[in-house]
């Protein structure tokens, strides 16, 4: 971090997560930790860092997990109005509150239209302080629920086109997981406890309770490696605690980044009637190629047997049964490589549908 920016002393207790991440920006340090130190009065779940320069305020943004700026109007070089339209460049949501003197009409109207979050006129006291954490504490709940949504959009589109599926991002470093409507189904559908929590985000405690300590070792384990070399992976995992009507999820790991936080998409699609559905063919697999065999092998033999009659009729009749056998019995050698490509993924290739026309145009 550089010179002009600091973490305020104290403002997280040890052992304390900081909720939210402030950033204040101001053209004298000792205003900005006047105002800091004031906030962290009221509060001790605000990690607040100053910046004084907008170049490096920027920067920080870009570069940092930043919840909520607090600006001064009067900037080095620029002044926060244009420090307010260079952020929302890059980030139109991101709470940003003006806290200043009593500002003119004209600079409030330029502020407003730049969708500033706040306008709050400096002031002394504590009613002062609270009134302004109780401003940041509500713009940053609500850009979050933005977040969320913009996040469980994405996720859906992601994961739900087809099938049993359902998606979720994991922040290990928040200890929080957005989950989409299809992972809220799987989970009230899947889980044995009483209380399924029926919201888009959830702590990743209570996430991974839905699983046994087996298979949640095993999916914190992926994850974790997925982070480390920042690369998809896949397990199965069965979603119940019960091994009655436990429900089997083939999982996608894929590492992302939100901000400067990295992050763990994951999709898990129900696998278990597809495996029935394998269990299935590989009993008529069986049925086919040993006992059909075995069968149609010992027809053909009595067939043969039968060709050694003096007779015309019978050579016919058994030529018939032995023609018919070796056609029933390629079948079956074939019915192996059906069911090979069956079990296999498919490969999908993108084909341009103007070339499909001009070759059709061609012939």
């Amino acid at each position: 971090m550089s010179s002009s920016a600091r973490p305020i002393e104290g403002i997280s207790p040890p052992g304390t997560k900081s909720d939210v991440n402030l950033l204040i920006v101001g053209k004298k340090p000792s205003c900005c930790v006047l105002l800091a130190d004031s906030i962290q009065q009221i509060t001790t779940h605000i990690s607040i860092d100053i910046i004084t320069t907008p170049d490096e305020a920027l920067n920080h943004i870009r570069t940092n997990d930043v919840d909520c700026v607090l600006s001064k109007y009067d900037l080095n070089k620029i002044s926060g109005i244009q420090l307010l339209r260079l952020i929302r460049e890059s980030d139109p949501d991101l709470p940003f509150i003006l806290h200043d003197k009593n500002t003119d009409k004209e600079t409030a109207a330029k502020a407003i239209r730049l969708d500033v979050t706040d306008l709050i006129s400096k002031s002394v006291g504590r009613d002062h302080y609270e009134y302004i954490v109780s401003i940041i504490n509500k713009s940053i709940k609500e850009y979050h629920n933005t977040k969320v949504q913009q996040r469980k959009q994405k996720l859906s589109q992601l994961t739900e086109s087809k099938g049993k599926s359902g998606g979720f991002e994991i922040h290990p470093s928040k200890n929080i997981v957005i989950i989409t409507q299809g992972a809220k189904t799987l989970l009230k559908q899947n889980t044995n406890h009483s209380k399924s929590n029926d919201s888009e985000r959830m702590s990743d405690s209570q996430f991974f309770s839905h699983f046994s300590s087996q298979n949640r070792t095993k999916l914190q384990d992926t994850i974790k490696s997925v982070m480390a070399n920042n690369r998809k992976e896949s397990l199965q995992i069965h979603y119940n605690k019960s091994s009655e009507h436990s429900t089997r999820f083939e999982v996608d790991l894929i590492p992302t980044q939100l901000a400067q936080s990295p992050a763990v998409q994951g999709i898990f699609k129900d696998i278990s009637k597809d495996i029935q559905q394998e269990n299935q063919m590989a009993v008529v697999d069986r049925v086919l190629r040993h006992n059909i065999r075995n069968d149609m092998n010992l027809i053909r033999g009595n067939a043969e047997l039968l060709t050694e009659i003096e007779s015309d009729r019978v050579q016919n009749i058994s030529q018939k049964l032995i023609d018919k056998s070796d056609k029933l019995l390629e079948s079956v050698s074939k019915q192996r490589d059906i069911m090979t490509v069956l079990q296999e993924e498919p490969t999908y290739e993108t084909i341009h549908i103007d070339d499909i026309l001009q070759r059709t145009a061609r012939m």
